[in-house]
């Protein structure tokens, strides 16, 4: 039986956020499940939990006594909580075990995320295909050690022959790999999962961030409905960039939540190259990866389209919805349901969730216009994106 009183709770509106500082699991219950919630931390067991239910609700003793046993099951098991894109084909494996580090030919390169320098070590041997996915990032010698004394990380990829590689990450996590184009994939995820734990960070959403029209736009969602396409369309528009994947944010205490990038590449899959080509994006020049078992190509940035730390008091939730089938649909969206799309795609609030800083994402969240939209023609929807954040 599972200890309910384990679980802290916070309302939110007909809502109840509830969620348990050991796993760090976050669940959204509805108010006949808050109903079930209270009873259960009231001390009673699931008997007369079922007796009430069906006198509470004139529902059947045995539908209610159903639903309680299903009320348990919700919470015998932690919810999925992704806190970065996982590499394919990559498992660690002990240094030992790698051959070829006495025969190195490597090559530097420092990648900045904000005040956060990494140490890129990678074969010098197609270099050009390095430099062309983390360009935007890459700054000199001099300025990383200005930024700090030590990087913060170091991610190094080396050959095992002409074909394999194993990339590690500050030499103590090892992944195997069988192509260049795999290594970069996997550095990719490295350099993501570390950022995102970098430091107490008071919440990871798991979405895309960027600033259009001075307004910061955060797009939650779930994979495969069309963010990172509609991101890069916003880019193409002359967005500012944060994010992709992750989505870091800090809270200053005077000075707010801060929402700080995480500028790594958008990995475009596909499906998506003659979306963006139409609106003028140059996406046939870049190299063809393969990740998590999808075709994609990482959209080139410019330096200069990376944003920079900015507040996140004025930002505005879009949840972009590709459906073919649908011209174009706004939904406003309950504060509820921002934070169902938050929870539902990975967000964690760090190391330890208490209830101070449960209350003050649900504050946040609940001050933020938002809406959902549903779309088949891209440029529609980014001009109902102007006309929502010009109202907004």
């Amino acid at each position: 039986m599972i200890d309910i009183q384990q679980f802290e709770s916070v309302p939110m509106g007909e809502s109840l956020v509830v969620w348990s500082p050991q796993n760090l699991a976050i669940r959204m219950l509805n108010p006949v499940a808050a109903w079930m919630f209270d009873s259960a931390r009231a001390g009673f067991d699931n008997e007369q939990m079922a007796t009430m239910l069906s006198e509470t609700f004139e529902i059947p003793l045995q539908t209610a006594s159903s639903d309680v046993e299903k009320f348990y099951e919700m919470f015998s098991v932690a919810p999925h909580h992704q806190s970065s894109p996982s590499p394919e084909e990559a498992s660690d494996f002990a240094r030992s075990d790698v051959p070829g580090f006495d025969d190195l030919t490597q090559v530097a390169l420092h990648l900045q995320f904000g005040d956060v320098v990494i140490k890129l070590v990678v074969p010098e041997r197609k270099i050009e295909i390095w430099q062309t996915v983390f360009g935007h990032l890459i700054i000199d010698e001099q300025t990383a050690d200005a930024l700090a004394d030590e990087p913060h990380y170091v991610v190094s990829v080396y050959p095992r022959d002409e074909k394999h590689f194993v990339v590690a990450v500050d030499d103590e996590t090892w992944y195997p790999v069988n192509r260049i184009k795999s290594a970069i994939t996997v550095a990719y995820w490295a350099i993501s999962k570390l950022i995102s734990g970098h430091r107490q960070w008071f919440a990871v959403l798991h979405g895309a961030a960027l600033q259009f029209n001075d307004r910061l736009v955060l797009m939650p969602g779930q994979g495969f409905q069309g963010k990172t396409t509609f991101c890069a369309a916003l880019l193409s528009q002359g967005a500012n960039y944060f994010s992709d994947d992750l989505v870091p944010i800090s809270d200053e205490g005077d000075r707010g939540l801060v929402v700080h990038p995480l500028a790594l590449p958008l990995s475009v899959r596909k499906g998506s190259w003659d979306v963006l080509k139409s609106l003028g994006v140059d996406i046939d020049s870049t190299t063809r990866f393969i990740r998590n078992g999808h075709k994609i190509r990482f959209m080139p940035l410019a330096k200069g389209a990376v944003a920079k730390a900015v507040s996140a008091e004025n930002a505005s939730f879009v949840v972009p919805v590709y459906s073919p089938d649908v011209d174009l649909e706004i939904t406003e969206l309950s504060p509820e349901r921002v934070f169902q799309y938050m929870i539902g795609t990975g967000s964690s609030l760090g190391a330890s969730i208490d209830r101070p800083r449960m209350e003050r994402l649900i504050e946040w969240i609940s001050k933020r216009p938002a809406i959902e939209l549903r779309y088949s023609n891209t440029r529609g929807a980014l001009d109902a994106t102007r006309d929502f954040l010009s109202q907004s």
